[in-house]
């Protein structure tokens, strides 16, 4: 994973980079001037079905204002897996930690590296109670192996989403190991390609958790009593790994701010490290605190209560300032919506295709109505940023034309 952040309204006009945030008093003043969309856009922004992607043409759309949120922590501890994200030796582990009973994330994002044969990258659990463990699934995604990046971060965001798991627990004797997931375990990983996990779970025993790499003709389990070290990490390469204890946000605009269709468009930017700074956590194979740079694996619950005093709808969606950057070419993500003038649950952004790019290119992920009988709408929103794409992807709020749906 490689992540771009935003700095300064200045330095994006230098070298050509996104920026929101702190912006200097002229500049935000020169934006909340400009804030007016050509009719023709905002008509096609109107009637856009979630999915759907929109060019606004020359309109610069960092200039759009932000929407200050306040954010409440919560969430279970997550062992987080993408340092080294590239395993380059036949056998290996990237990660090992270990977790206490109760709620559990686990976040894997590997690529064979070795050229010699396809490898087995898989998550092993091992119970360290003194009876058995039962893990029961809450949330599980499983994608890969393949070489499309995009493709496999955006299948995993709407496995996750979809909320199916494996029906039957998963019992591992005092003691003993078990692998996390049979279905990315008995994948022949190829040169290049990416897996990628996205669990949740419940345990009622502590337990140590390793992602590792190995041989297919080793099991996982085996390859795990091997290992003694963990993997160093690898500079450059990689958005962290680690024990992280904040794991979701509840996202509400700041002093229960209600938005009105009459105040323009807003942004709110989630997952930047700066506007939201990126969690910290603890790596025990170094004993040192770490970083996740980009909030992977983070969940996202965004609240937001609305009016239109002006009489016009509001459409919700989102672009992608890093777009055209080197490993940055594009985006490919979903993410959960209540119902709208469209019914809600998970939306593919894109809809039609895997990716879409461009500063200029909106995401259109639901539209609501304007509220005729003068009471508060609201929007739900659960996000977590995309693996395989780089950050920030900024929310967009921004009114339509009523009639044109």
């Amino acid at each position: 994973m490689r992540i771009w952040t935003l700095q300064s309204l200045a330095l994006a006009a230098s070298i050509g980079l996104c920026v929101l945030g702190n912006h200097a008093v002229a500049k935000e003043t020169a934006a909340k001037q400009t804030m007016t969309l050509p009719e023709q856009v905002l008509k096609q922004l109107s009637q856009a079905r979630p999915g759907d992607v929109v060019n606004v043409g020359t309109f610069e759309l960092d200039r759009i204002s932000t929407l200050p949120y306040e954010k409440r922590a919560g969430g279970p501890s997550m062992v987080f897996s993408d340092d080294p994200e590239y395993f380059r030796v036949p056998e290996g582990a990237g990660v090992r930690e270990r977790v206490e009973p109760g709620h559990v994330r686990v976040y894997v994002y590997h690529v064979n590296a070795t050229t010699d044969s396809a490898k087995r990258i898989s998550t092993v659990i091992e119970n360290l109670g003194d009876g058995p463990l039962t893990l029961r699934f809450k949330r599980y995604a499983s994608t890969g192996p393949s070489t499309d990046y995009y493709k496999v971060g955006k299948e995993g965001l709407i496995e996750y989403f979809s909320g199916k798991v494996p029906s039957q627990p998963l019992v591992v004797p005092a003691g003993k190991a078990a692998v996390l997931d049979p279905r990315m375990d008995a994948a022949k990983v190829q040169f290049d390609e990416l897996v990628h996990g996205f669990y949740d779970f419940e345990v009622d025993q502590p337990a140590r958790i390793t992602v590792l790499q190995t041989t297919l003709d080793s099991a996982a389990v085996d390859a795990n009593a091997r290992i003694k070290e963990v993997l160093p990490p690898r500079k450059g390469s990689g958005a962290g790994r680690g024990l992280y204890h904040t794991t979701e946000y509840d996202i509400t605009p700041g002093e229960g701010h209600v938005y009105d269709t009459a105040e323009g468009p807003k942004q709110i930017v989630l997952a930047d490290g700066k506007t939201d700074p990126w969690i910290k956590g603890w790596d025990s194979s170094r004993q040192t605190s770490v970083t996740l740079a980009g909030n992977y694996g983070v969940i996202y619950r965004v609240r937001l209560e609305y009016t239109t005093s002006d009489g016009r709808g509001l459409m919700l969606g989102l672009w992608y300032p890093p777009s055209g950057k080197k490993w940055c070419e594009a985006c490919a993500l979903a993410v959960a919506v209540n119902d709208g003038r469209y019914k809600g649950g998970i939306v593919p952004l894109p809809r039609e295709s895997t990716t879409f790019k461009g500063r200029s290119s909106v995401a259109v992920i639901q539209q609501y109505p304007p509220r005729l009988d003068q009471k508060k709408g609201v929007i739900e929103l659960i996000y977590s940023p995309p693996g395989a794409s780089c950050l920030p992807t900024p929310l967009l709020l921004i009114p339509v034309p009523a009639g044109d749906h």
